[in-house]
Order: structure tokens, then sequence, then C-alpha cells
């Protein structure tokens, strides 16, 4: 354990050092276009952020670094072999969770090996960004940088709403709620900006709701599966059926959607119980926030509040609420309708 924390102590040093404001790469002549752009984008977005979602203004994301590689943590996540049950870290700072980071892929992958040799299922995930909790002043990185302008402003909008509210031990909730601050403080960016894209962003997220239905429904499958009275034999191999059977249905369903959407890089790894365990830690919840969401009318700064209402619950009636939110069939349309009307 010292040693995983001293390599995460001199990653986020190292990322630290190498930031420069924002301001003073936008003047030096040797940045080049695209990337001037890019980082006046992200200005706009921050201010956005801080007049119409109310998130914290401080010093995150004026500054830049370039850290010369394509992510800027690897993620551990494992389960064991017959269970869709997270393996969990715990740590001083930000308590448990569902995953473990290293500033170093191959560290990552070392990791992950000693992982598999104790019959876990394993996955290693790059990760663009993440929050320090506004512990530190986190900086845009060359690892969020390259997407459509709408999702880096996603991003954006997910990193600083884990600076609004962070509750320890509870990563599902977590990240529920920085998932649908992220989806709504896009439509609102979209709605403010490039109103023409929203039925796009739309016809996205509701193939996005279809994926999520087949992983939910297959691990409803699996979960019985391996709840089930029959040997470990049968259920390793009953468990890459059902696999299989999820990725034929991906194929269907993928048809009905526009031809730029797709989740084929999901699909294109290794499936197995890490991979819907992490892919779950973000989507569970996100309806029951959404929800919340309209019951104060689309304002932001009331939504933070009842979040943290819910978050101040005992763990029973917490989850009977988001439960009852959740079950709410909520539709974004609905949200865009709300955004629309209060910027009227």
């Amino acid at each position: 354990m010292v040693n995983y924390y001293t390599q995460s102590v001199e990653g986020q040093l190292s990322l630290l050092q190498q930031r420069q404001p924002i301001d003073e790469v936008l003047a030096d002549k040797n940045t080049t276009e695209k990337l001037k752009k890019t980082l006046q984008q992200v200005k706009d977005i921050r201010q956005f952020s801080i007049d119409k979602l109310h998130l914290p203004d401080n010093k995150s994301y004026l500054y830049y670094a370039d850290l010369k590689r394509p992510y800027v943590v690897w993620n551990v996540f494992a389960a064991p072999e017959f269970s869709l049950t997270a393996k969990n870290w715990c740590y001083f700072v930000v308590g448990c969770v569902s995953y473990r980071g290293y500033f170093d892929e191959q560290d990552a992958i070392s990791h992950a090996n000693k992982l598999n040799a104790e019959n876990y299922d394993v996955s290693v995930s790059g990760i663009a960004a993440y929050s320090t909790l506004g512990w530190f002043d986190d900086p845009v990185l060359n690892t969020m940088l390259g997407w459509k302008e709408h999702h880096l402003a996603g991003l954006i909008f997910h990193e600083l709403s884990h600076q609004v509210l962070y509750v320890k031990n509870e990563t599902a909730f977590n990240e529920a709620f920085s998932t649908a601050a992220q989806r709504i403080g896009i439509i609102e960016w979209l709605v403010s900006t490039k109103q023409e894209e929203v039925t796009n962003y739309l016809n996205y997220l509701a193939a996005y709701s279809q994926f999520q239905q087949l992983l939910e429904d297959t691990r409803a499958i699996l979960t019985a599966h391996y709840e089930s009275d029959v040997s470990n034999e049968v259920k390793r191999k009953g468990k890459l059926e059902i696999i299989e059977n999820m990725k034929q249905e991906y194929q269907v369903l993928k048809r009905e959607w526009p031809n730029n959407i797709s989740f084929d890089t999901w699909f294109n790894r290794p499936i197995n119980n890490s991979r819907f365990t992490s892919a779950m830690t973000y989507l569970e919840h996100v309806p029951a926030f959404l929800t919340l969401f309209k019951e104060v009318n689309g304002e932001w700064l009331e939504f933070y509040q009842a979040v943290k209402k819910l978050s101040e619950l005992e763990e029973d009636n917490r989850n009977k609420r988001l439960e009852s939110l959740k079950n709410s069939d909520i539709e974004m349309n609905q949200i865009v309708e709300l955004i629309k009307t209060r910027r009227i």
C-alpha cells in the first residue's frame, strides 16, 4: 500500500508541475491554432459552468498540461469470477471506491495480473480526466482534448460536479450524480450555443439508454445464473453463452440507431464481470438524478441542495428514494423542454 500511495503522490505532483496557465499557452506564438481554438473553448465552457450551472468558481481548468500520453491514469476494476459485486479499495481521503488508479499503465496491468491470478475477473481502462475534489487546481489535460465541443463540455461539467458533492464510500451515487449533471449540462450548453445539435444528442442518449438496458438485463440473467445450484464448470460455460447472446442482441439493437452512433468500442474489448460492474457504476442511478432535476423545475442550486439532502439519508432510505425516482420513466426531451422554458 505504501508503494501505491507513493506512485499516487508522485503522479499528482508530476501533473501539477507540468501545467501552465491557459492564458500563457494562448499567448505563446508556438502554440498551434488548433490547440488555441480548443483552449478558448475550454475557457468559454468553464465560464458557462459557473454562470449557468453554478459549478465551483475556483482555479480548476485555468491551467493546461500536456502529459505526452493518451490517458492521465489507468483504472483497474475487478469482480469475483461468479459475482457482479465489484471489489472495493479504501483510501484515506476519498474512502472506498470500486477501482484502483495508476499513473503508469504498466503498474495498472501488473496489479490486474495479480488479481487475475487470484481468480478475479479484471479489466484495465484508460481514464481521460479525474477530479481531485478541490484539493488541487485541476488542469485541462491533453487527454481531454480531441472530442467534440459538447463532449468536452460534458467532461468538465462532470469533473466539476464532483467538487459540488462527493460522498465517501458511495461510488455509484457519486458517479451517477456527476453523469446526470454532465448530461443535463450538455443540453444547457447546446440549447445556449448550438440548438441544432440538441436532437442529435438526444438520439445518442436514447441509444445509450437502450445500451444500458441491455447491460442491466444481461446483469440480471448473469446474477441468477451465478446464484443457481450448478457446478462451477456449468457456470463458466453458461457465463460465456449469456455474454455471447448479449453481443448478438447488441448487433440487432444498433441497426435501429443512426449510423454515427454505436458502442462497438465497449463490445470490442473482452467482456467479463468487471466490465459490467464498472459500466453500471456510472449508469445505474442516473435516471433518478434526472427525475430529481425535474422535480426542482430545473433550478441548479435547488438540484444540488436536493442531492445533498438525498446523500444525508440513511443508506436504506436513500436507496428506496433512488429506486422510486428511477422508476419515474423520465425522458430527456422533458429535460430539454424544462431548460428551454426556464431560459425564456
